[in-house]
């Protein structure tokens, strides 16, 4: 009966976020914000088509860099959605994710010199097909956009790990994505993985 009801009164605090569930936390609205509000999840897609991996080139942290599309997931936006939406704006391509080929974490002062906050956080790194799209940088973030193959990244400055990521996803490598659409009860959205060779 107790657990019965405290799931109950859990859902009406969800189901009041702005008057509810920041005042019953075990500490206030700005305690909690300043606890939590600089957790960030990124989403960057490592995209094939016919042998070549898709590159951009952009600035980070005041250094000019080869890396994969991608970037912070905006709010209610899930995964997937998140790392269409990222290589579309920089990109101009359309992709299909399918396997996960890497995580990372990290935490530290922003790359905006304006923000004064410390984030934390962590990024998926998902292997994609190209689909259409014709390729054009957003001339905002990214310089350059093209696909290279994979025996020049080194030369480019590409890093070890994105070397590696892009060899995962040639070779078929990694964390084959289902394609379910679950949610449960409190519309937490999931994917399955299977550790397998995909292609």
């Amino acid at each position: 009966m107790g657990e019965a009801k405290l799931n109950q009164d859990s859902m009406k605090r969800l189901e009041n976020k702005d008057t509810g569930i920041l005042q019953k936390t075990p500490f206030g609205h700005k305690e909690f914000v300043e606890r939590y509000y600089v957790h960030r999840i990124a989403a960057f897609a490592v995209v094939i088509d016919s042998g070549k991996v898709l590159l951009v080139r952009q600035y980070r942290r005041n250094s000019l860099v080869w890396s994969f599309p991608g970037g912070l997931l905006e709010k209610n936006e899930s995964l997937i959605e998140g790392v269409k939406r990222e290589v579309f704006e920089e990109t101009g391509a359309r992709i299909t994710p399918f396997a996960v080929v890497g995580l990372s974490n990290w935490a530290g002062p922003s790359i905006f010199p304006s923000d004064p906050y410390h984030h934390s956080g962590f990024s998926v790194f998902l292997a994609a097909d190209y689909v259409e799209g014709e390729l054009k940088p957003d001339k905002e973030e990214i310089l350059e956009v093209g696909f290279y193959e994979l025996d020049n990244l080194e030369n480019m400055g590409v890093s070890k790990m994105y070397i590696q990521m892009t060899k995962m996803a040639l070779e078929g490598k990694g964390l084959k994505m289902t394609n379910s659409k679950m949610v449960d009860e409190l519309n937490y959205r999931f994917f399955f993985v299977e550790d397998c060779d995909f292609r």
